[in-house]
């Protein structure tokens, strides 16, 4: 089912099976098919910072075997497996970036993972909540400004036009066959140049810019149909900007407040991702050059930053840890606790702080620290429907004796996996 709409089928062109390698020393989220050699590269490790409502597992399989399908266009016969005899496994990889290129590859791995389970990044608000807002202010773009960028504009990354191409084929035209046929014209003549845009052509009967203007306007639509539904429980709270527009955009994310300043990650084209603080009036001010890899700031009563931070291996490529790190007021910043993979903090009295650790066997624990003191740990009921991500669990469940700890501890997701109630509300699951 994967390459129903692929054209072909994962490894269909191939007489020995596709390689895959599980990497589980690794602590972040990832997922790979690549020729040369050809190999799947499958982190076992759950997003923790923005998971989906769905197992990571099944999210992973899906989205890479549908790689595994595209990528059979290196054995098409022709000129396309002239060249692979000539220089093997490298043709694969330099034809997936000349014709289909990253956005149509995962934007259509998305429109798969969608279409072939009850979740998918498709199905989340999340995912294309920047188009519905851009919409809403008129604020149209043509396929190849979204999928390139703006030195000006916020652009959403190259996963998100994709699949609103994709999956726009389908929900304008009725087309949900749009990336088969595209391989399919390959496959009939290899020699086949602007194949996306004499494709998009072929489905909807018009220019690539007037097509895929029509499937903006299309989820535009949509979204406002949606809107209208919730008009009733207008009015709604009105957003002030805090900070002034510069002349190339900067992007803020993971807010928290330290006493009256506004703490925020601020990256854009003009610098690297930076620790700044914001101040009342909007004055914005660096502190310090911060890490790139996601992460969730939390602040203490005594204005201590907190957050964990991904660190490479120095004599393992395929392994890694997350760190627990604090700043205090003077700016200081501490490991302190290395060599273990904790994600999401939330801070407590008394210099505790809880983590959710994650183990390579694929279990998931509450950590509770004081310094770098394990002072108490809380294992996650057993089963794949246990993730790691978010945390959002009941305070008085979690912590009935430090009712200050944040909710923010761990998001306990039961899927189709683990049925019936959570074993926290039947107290199978104690501190």
């Amino acid at each position: 089912m994967v390459g129903n709409t692929c054209y072909t089928a994962p490894n269909e062109l191939y007489r020995n099976p596709m390689p895959v390698v599980l990497h589980p020393f690794n602590a972040y989220a990832n997922g790979s098919v690549s020729w040369a050699p050809r190999i799947m590269n499958l982190y076992t490790t759950p997003e923790a910072y923005g998971m989906e409502a769905w197992p990571w597992i099944d999210q992973l399989t899906l989205h890479e075997s549908r790689h595994v399908s595209q990528l059979q266009m290196g054995k098409f016969p022709g000129l396309f497996r002239f060249f692979s005899t000539i220089t093997g496994q490298l043709t694969t990889g330099a034809l997936s970036a000349i014709y289909p290129g990253p956005a149509l590859l995962e934007g259509d791995a998305v429109a798969a993972e969608t279409a072939l389970s009850r979740y998918g990044r498709g199905r989340s608000s999340d995912f294309l909540r920047y188009y519905r807002a851009a919409f809403d202010e008129g604020q149209y773009r043509d396929y190849w400004k979204w999928r390139w960028g703006s030195q000006k504009y916020y652009t959403p990354d190259h996963y998100k036009v994709g699949y609103m191409l994709v999956a726009g084929m389908r929900a304008t035209y009725d087309e949900p066959d749009f990336t088969g046929i595209y391989y399919q014209r390959l496959d009939k003549y290899a020699m086949r140049f602007f194949n996306l845009q004499k494709t998009a052509k072929k489905v909807s009967g018009k220019q690539f810019k007037v097509a895929f203007r029509e499937i903006e306007e299309h989820f535009h639509s949509e979204w406002r149909t949606a809107d209208s539904l919730r008009a009733a429980r207008a009015p709604f709270i009105e957003g002030t900007p805090v900070t002034s527009p510069d002349r190339l955009f900067d992007s803020y994310s993971n807010l928290v407040f330290r006493g009256k300043e506004l703490m925020a990650l601020r990256t854009g084209l003009q610098r690297s991702t930076e620790l700044v603080s914001i101040s009342p009036e909007g004055k914005t001010t660096h502190n310090r050059v911060f890490t790139r890899m996601g992460t969730k700031l939390e602040t203490d009563d005594n204005g201590t930053i907190w957050w964990t931070e991904y660190t490479p291996s120095k004599h393992w490529e395929m392994e890694s840890s997350s760190r627990l790190y604090a700043m205090d007021v003077r700016g200081k910043r501490t490991p302190v606790v290395k060599d273990r993979r904790l994600y999401n903090p939330a801070a407590g009295k008394d210099g505790q702080v809880a983590v959710a650790e994650y183990f390579p066997e694929g279990k998931t624990a509450l950590e509770v620290f004081s310094g770098s003191e394990l002072v108490d740990s809380l294992p996650a009921p057993a089963g794949p429907a246990f993730s790691l991500s978010c945390p959002e669990y009941c305070q008085s469940q979690l912590f009935p004796e430090q009712p200050s700890m944040a909710l923010r501890v761990l998001e306990s997701i039961f899927m189709r996996n683990f049925p019936g109630p959570s074993p926290f509300d039947q107290g199978e699951v104690q501190l």
